[in-house]
């Protein structure tokens, strides 16, 4: 029994002087695996599908400069008139 505490003594010193050495290269080996488990969860999230909050709305064009824009964000003035932004709102009022 005391052989085999003497020999593991020394087997744990060995291993002990090793990693004193080669400290190093272990902590790069760590850095590396903990950048691989990193990587591995962001592409899990970006995987996921993501959950729309609302239903999208219809695309309208504008009437001034053709951008085409959701039709709940869109300025309406009738049936068939939307501008995209105030802007081509008055553009269209100073050109007619």
């Amino acid at each position: 029994m005391r052989e085999f505490v003497i020999i593991l003594i020394v087997i744990l010193i060995l291993l002990g002087l090793t990693a004193y050495k080669y400290r190093r290269q272990i902590a790069m080996i760590i850095g590396f695996g903990k950048m691989l488990r990193d990587a591995r969860a962001d592409i899990r999230r970006s995987a996921s599908p993501r959950r729309i909050d609302h239903e999208p709305s219809e695309l309208v064009c504008c009437t001034r400069c053709g951008t085409w824009v959701p039709q709940d964000r869109a300025i309406r003035f009738d049936a068939k008139t939307y501008y995209c932004s105030q802007d081509c709102v008055r553009s269209a009022m100073t050109a007619a």
